[in-house]
């Protein structure tokens, strides 16, 4: 099926779910290449009626020709082999990526209409579709999982400047949908609300310690001398632990992910509302 005209993931995903009967369905981003046995694992793991979907693991498409590429990878093999996995043992992944996804289509049926309508702020959504979905699909008290025997490559950012707008465009959605967020990880296993407070909680500590630094006349310099060495320091120390890799790379990964995007954090939520994809004209209030 080929659209007339470029209408946005969401839209087309609707087209493509209008016109089909299978009671399983696939999502594939259109720059993911899959591996051999990677649909036939998925649709394996739907094997209750609680489970409603189930994603797979995404890597970078090799070569990875720069530095950028290489941390690229780690960051999905870290978010897909050590954050899915352990939601996955809660049977609650909390963000069902559509690069690789099976759904159980009886479910998607369910919150379809909650799915294609969602608004923020009078402007309709057109990103950030993959965890609104996988919320959607989980509040009910059902079932997702990973499969890391499922496995695809897809595309790297081009550049330093497509990472960033990606990276906006995945933080704005994901604030978009954290309330959300919270009231489905407290009805699940305490681990799950744990893992996401901790996630947010450490950026907000880490940017309270320097604006106390700075209201006690210590200065930036001399809080960063001794913050910024002792947390690099730990933060590189366990991402060599959970990948195996060399120092000098997971210092890179440290400083890109953990400290550069602080910055990123804060412009997304000044930033909300916008519903731009980054590389598109504005989209008009409906």
């Amino acid at each position: 099926m080929r659209l007339p005209e470029r209408r946005g993931k969401r839209l087309a995903q609707h087209a493509a779910f209008q016109d089909c009967s299978a009671e399983v369905i696939v999502s594939v981003d259109s720059d993911t290449v899959i591996d051999p046995g990677a649909i036939t694992a998925l649709v394996g793991a739907l094997d209750g009626a609680d489970v409603v979907a189930a994603t797979g693991t995404v890597t970078i498409q090799p070569p990875l020709r720069t530095v950028l590429h290489r941390l690229l990878d780690m960051r999905y093999r870290l978010l897909h082999e050590t954050g899915r996995a352990a939601h996955s043992f809660h049977d609650a992944v909390l963000c069902c990526g559509g690069a690789l996804t099976a759904y159980r289509r009886s479910a998607l049926l369910a919150v379809w209409p909650d799915y294609i309508s969602q608004r923020f702020r009078r402007v309709a959504c057109n990103h950030g579709e993959d965890m609104y979905l996988t919320l959607l699909l989980l509040r009910p008290g059902r079932a997702t999982r990973f499969v890391p025997q499922a496995s695809a490559r897809t595309q790297a950012p081009r550049d330093a400047g497509d990472l960033l707008r990606q990276q906006l465009r995945w933080t704005r959605s994901y604030y978009r949908d954290f309330v959300m967020l919270l009231r489905i990880v407290r009805a699940r296993p305490r681990y799950l609300l744990a893992d996401v407070v901790a996630g947010e909680l450490l950026p907000v500590m880490l940017l309270l310690s320097g604006a106390s630094a700075l209201l006690a006349g210590q200065g930036l310099l001399g809080w960063a001398a001794v913050v910024a060495p002792a947390a690099l320091v730990v933060d590189t120390a366990v991402t060599v632990y959970l990948t195996g890799l060399g120092p000098a790379l997971c210092l890179g990964y440290v400083v890109i992910w953990h400290w550069m995007s602080l910055p990123v954090r804060c412009w997304a939520l000044l930033t909300l509302g916008n519903q731009e994809w980054g590389t598109r004209g504005r989209t008009p209030r409906t």
